[in-house]
């Protein structure tokens, strides 16, 4: 499937730039109809799932969503 092949090659390189601490290995690529969205899932050394959502649909290469690139909360 070329969207997969896109979105893993994206994703791939987005998390070793932005999370170059992390050990993030490659476990699914899903489309959600819910969401209308594609989500991308890593895991980390402790086998803890990472998610991240790529849009659009047609061509999922923008990370719109990144669970540890979130703000800190109080």
């Amino acid at each position: 499937m070329l969207k997969a092949t896109f979105a893993r090659g994206v994703t791939t390189l987005y998390v070793n730039i932005k999370h170059p601490e992390r050990s993030l290995q490659y476990r699914d690529f899903i489309y959600e109809s819910h969401f209308g969205s594609y989500f991308i899932s890593y895991a980390d050394q402790d086998e803890k799932l990472i998610s991240l959502i790529l849009e659009p649909k047609w061509l999922p290469v923008i990370v719109t969503y990144d669970p540890l690139d979130q703000p800190m909360k109080n």
